[in-house]
């Protein structure tokens, strides 16, 4: 359910930057769904009060696995197809294997190095393609990447800090911490037009401050939180994929040889990372 939902998300985000800006959509979205976070903290009768050693997790795990991925990657996808920023975006298990690696000081495998060169292979084949368009966009994809690697700090760090609080209230703070930057931000740049939005953006921020925002959300936190990075990455492997093919059905859009190259990469690239070679 988490991949579905999350996948088919990545053109319903295209559709509602047609007549929303980035930062507003984001304010809007993220404020929505951690109030309905708290709302379900409220009933469920868990602790909201963070200790003082919840804090200074919050505060960093916000600021990377909200603020800064949220932010990033939006803006990425305003600025190229949905599915090549979803293609981009999930190389957060590549970089989530590799932080793993380097705090954790585990070896390097032959497989893990084959799989993070693959990876790296997948985002130069789009760089190469993207190199065309320097001149008038050069950040869209270096956007998309800078998410992806601060999505996967984040989940890395989610995963290794023990917080004590619940999903639902500790998501309720990650998401109320991390929108403030982005309401900011939304306050000083340009407003969007909200009295000439159309229904399709406005069904796209609902899915976006819903089902994509909580349900989502809250999915990956429990996944994140109680099994081990290499595990959960493996529930994102065909986000991109149904990334690319609902933006093929939703949006019109026509993937070529480098993005289906670069997708073929990026699944062989996390499959060498996270599956461990089989003995005897």
């Amino acid at each position: 359910m988490l991949t579905f939902f999350w996948g088919i998300n990545w053109p319903f985000m295209k559709i509602g930057l047609a007549d929303i800006q980035v930062m507003d959509f984001r304010a809007v979205n993220i404020s929505a769904s951690a109030l309905g976070f708290l709302i379900i903290a409220l009933v469920k009768k868990r602790n909201l009060i963070p200790t003082k050693r919840d804090w200074i997790g919050l505060i960093p795990a916000a600021f990377l696995n909200i603020t800064a991925w949220n932010s990033l990657i939006l803006w990425g996808i305003g600025q190229m197809a949905s599915g090549r920023a979803a293609i981009l975006g999930f190389t957060m298990p590549i970089w989530a294997t590799l932080i793993t690696i380097i705090v954790i000081k585990e070896r390097l495998t032959a497989r893990q190095i084959f799989g993070l060169a693959a990876g790296m292979c997948a985002m130069l084949l789009l760089l190469v393609q993207d190199y065309k368009l320097i001149g008038q966009n050069p950040m869209g994809t270096a956007s998309c990447i800078l998410a992806a690697f601060s999505w996967g700090a984040g989940t890395v760090f989610i995963r290794h800090y023990q917080f004590s609080l619940a999903t639902s209230a500790m998501t309720a703070w990650l998401q109320g911490l991390g929108v403030v930057p982005i309401i900011v931000i939304a306050y000083m740049t340009v407003e969007t037009d909200w009295v000439n939005i159309g229904w399709a953006s406005w069904a796209s921020l609902v899915y976006n401050s819903t089902v994509a925002g909580v349900f989502c959300y809250y999915a990956w936190y429990r996944i994140a939180g109680q099994i081990p990075i290499v595990v959960s990455t493996v529930s994102t492997l065909m986000i991109p994929v149904l990334g690319v093919f609902s933006g093929m059905v939703l949006l019109d859009e026509q993937p070529g040889v480098y993005e289906f190259s670069a997708l073929c990469l990026v699944v062989l690239a996390v499959f060498l990372v996270v599956i461990p070679r089989r003995q005897g």
